[in-house]
């Protein structure tokens, strides 16, 4: 029969923090028909924090055979994975009779310590006997998710590549049907075209996070890389990881993502993680209290920049939910009204007060000094309005020439540029001068360079309205095929049908530049005139003249003799000739 006894020690941190924590703490146990000492001591290691556990017993032993587990708990209250220790101890003929010891270390950094492991200014560490009866037969643990990960990565038995931002990654079908994923099934023996494509591209998810994932199906573990500095994996990786299950569907790795993620939680990642659960559709990670939302650090986070006389909406509503916070934001509404008690009274005074100097504490200087004799809460945030929530309203019409004049271009992304009409919109609407969600749309669309009139004609020609998001998802998707077709024939582009441009010549002065002419092949030099008093003819061999001129030749015989003659009647009757 099975014997477990576990104990835990909670270790407060600050005294670990100073390095006070030098006596070890003793508890004790019973387990295998032992009474064991169980000690824990904090060290300062050279380049680590060490937790020294030391088990002993107070009898001799005659046999024993089990485990001894040691393993520190999360801030949530679950056991660390990465954090344990699980050792056989047993005798043997070297040492039986005698006393038996453990000892073990568990190497881990200060910040680690105090980012995942101390809740409360505490750290628990559980420590436990198991005595196993002494017939038994020790199994020993699985380790199929070794060998499983051993296959990853093999060339030589993979029969489908991912090609992840230039790097390529090596997998098996039938282990991605089988990983609980829905998506790789109906994408790997679908219908879909990745069924008999050797080798898919993708183009929107992190290399680092689908190394990661492609380690989860394959060993059931979180497989993401330390930060050599912290010792610890950088929150980024899990909120990348957190898309690529998400995308996949699995359900299991979401949740080890969620988990870490809630570990690493701090001030300045709350919205941050909370904007990735409402995307990634985590409700376990949206559920959760955060319990550094009530912490002093949280108003700090929330603290505005300093108000410079510009964007006066946008500093107000930061400031509005920074005052909320602090809960002095109703002094703007002045006392209130009726009969009030003199410990309200006070109260409001207080608040005032606090209102008064966190106002003029995020103003700049130059305005801090215009504004800091009103003493009243009311009076200096109506001021602030009055001066520059006006001058704020007057710049409608040059916010609204802004989003009329602006052009899309080809040499920038189509997204960015969507980006920014859409900005120009929110400022437009904070200055309530809101504009119609279609309307933008539509603004968007006749906005469109002209190497995308095709895509706005079809987007025109849609039945159904379409939003800004929408439009800009569409314009996304179309922009990487876009990008995709002109690598593909970038890459077997033909050299037929190209023209060679003529270099500039270095040696001129002037370099005009050169158009695209084509070459010539053949040089055609033009002939010299021909003199006939330096040729002979052909056919009798005299100069002065050309075959095709020569008296002697014989179809000009006859007529060479009547040249330059005429002929007329002599009296009789009879012809004669007159000398010319």
């Amino acid at each position: 029969m099975v014997d477990s006894s576990f104990t835990e020690f909670k270790l407060d941190y600050p005294e670990i923090k100073s390095h006070i924590l030098g006596n070890p703490v003793s508890k004790s146990i019973s387990a295998g028909s032992y009474n064991w000492k169980v000690e824990c001591c904090y060290m300062d290691g050279v380049e680590d924090d060490i937790l020294d556990v030391h088990f002993s017993v107070y009898s001799k032993f005659n046999t024993f055979h089990g485990f001894i587990d040691v393993f520190l708990l999360r801030r949530g209250g679950a056991p660390s994975s990465c954090r344990a220790k699980r050792s056989l101890l047993e005798t043997g003929e070297y040492n039986k009779g005698s006393y038996l010891t453990w000892w073990g270390h568990m190497y881990v950094k200060q910040g680690c310590l105090e980012s995942r492991y101390v809740k409360n200014g505490v750290t628990t560490l559980i420590c436990g006997v198991i005595a196993l009866p002494a017939n038994s037969i020790t199994v020993p643990a699985s380790n199929i998710s070794d060998h499983f990960g051993s296959l990853l990565g093999c060339s030589d038995r993979s029969d489908v590549s991912f090609s992840v931002g230039g790097e390529m990654f090596r997998a098996h079908r039938a282990v991605l049907a089988a990983a609980r994923s829905p998506v790789f099934k109906s994408e790997l023996f679908g219908s879909m075209v990745e069924a008999t494509t050797p080798c898919i591209t993708l183009d929107d998810i992190d290399p680092a996070a689908f190394k990661a994932m492609l380690g989860f199906i394959y060993t059931d573990r979180l497989c993401v890389d330390w930060d050599p500095e912290t010792f610890m994996p950088k929150p980024q990786q899990f909120e990348h990881l957190l898309a690529a299950a998400d995308r996949y569907d699995l359900s299991r790795l979401k949740l080890m993502c969620a988990q870490e993620l809630w570990d690493k939680v701090s001030v300045e990642m709350v919205a941050t993680t909370l904007g990735h659960a409402e995307m990634h559709s985590c409700p376990e990670l949206k559920s959760r209290q955060f319990p550094e939302l009530t912490m002093a650090g949280f108003a700090d986070a929330l603290r505005p920049d300093k108000f410079t006389g510009v964007h006066f909406k946008r500093w107000q509503i930061k400031a509005t939910l920074w005052l909320t916070h602090l809960k002095v934001f109703q002094v703007s509404n002045g006392l209130p009204e009726g009969t009030i008690s003199d410990q309200d009274q006070n109260k409001f005074k207080e608040d005032n007060t606090l209102f008064v100097g966190c106002v003029l504490s995020i103003l700049a200087d130059r305005l801090c000094d215009v504004y800091m004799h009103i003493v009243d809460g009311k009076e200096l945030w109506d001021a602030l309005n009055a001066k520059f929530g006006a001058t704020d309203a007057g710049s409608e019409l040059y916010i609204m020439e802004s989003f009329h004049d602006i052009r899309m271009v080809n040499n920038r992304s189509v997204v960015e540029q969507a980006h920014e009409i859409q900005c120009i919109a929110k400022e437009l609407e904070l200055l309530k001068c809101a504009l119609p969600d279609k309307f933008v749309a539509g603004c968007i669309i006749a906005k469109l360079p002209p190497s995308w009139r095709n895509f706005a004609t079809t987007l025109k020609h849609k039945r159904q309205e379409i939003s800004v998001e929408n439009l800009i998802a569409s314009l996304d998707v179309e922009e990487k095929a876009r990008a995709k077709d002109t690598t593909e024939k970038g890459e077997g582009q033909s050299s037929a049908n190209m023209v060679q441009k003529k270099p500039y010549n270095k040696n001129k002065g002037n370099n005009k530049p050169s158009f695209n002419k084509p070459m010539k092949t053949t040089t055609f030099k033009k002939k010299k005139m021909i003199n006939k008093a330096d040729l002979s003819c052909f056919t009798c061999g005299e100069t002065g003249h050309f075959s095709k001129d020569c008296p002697e030749r014989a179809d000009r015989k006859k007529k060479a003799r009547q040249v330059n003659t005429v002929t007329a009647s002599n009296a009789d009757g009879s012809p004669g000739i007159l000398p010319s």
